[in-house]
């Protein structure tokens, strides 16, 4: 199941565990029309950036709770232009040559063997 950005709920969100284990985290997610689960969140998000919320139930019967949350883009490098790739390369994937390059590099299709 799916929920956009408007249908779940987290509250109670506590830190449990002792020692090495102190990181993980306990929380009580509210799903409209399911009801409440409790879960063990392992990282650390922001809950206004979330952008959906997936739940998936295994075979075995256990449960996993994806969040999708949204990054915002840095604009870091981008104006100056220092993440634009230098030299680029192109790649033909065909039926005699496995790849040809850009450049005139070729990799041979290997003979199968049965």
């Amino acid at each position: 199941m799916v929920y956009p950005q408007s249908g779940w709920r987290l509250s109670d969100v506590r830190e449990v565990g002792l020692g090495k284990n102190k990181k993980k985290r306990r929380a009580r997610l509210y799903l409209s029309k399911i009801g409440f689960f409790t879960l063990v969140v392992h990282r650390v998000f922001p809950e206004s950036q979330v952008s959906r919320v997936c739940v998936k139930l295994n075979p075995s019967g256990r449960i996993h709770v994806i969040f999708l949350v949204g990054e915002a883009e840095s604009q870091e490098g981008h104006s100056s232009g220092e993440g634009e790739p230098k030299r680029a390369v192109g790649v033909d994937l065909g039926i005699v040559r496995l790849a040809t390059l850009s450049f005139g590099w070729a990799l041979p299709r290997e003979p199968e063997t049965a």
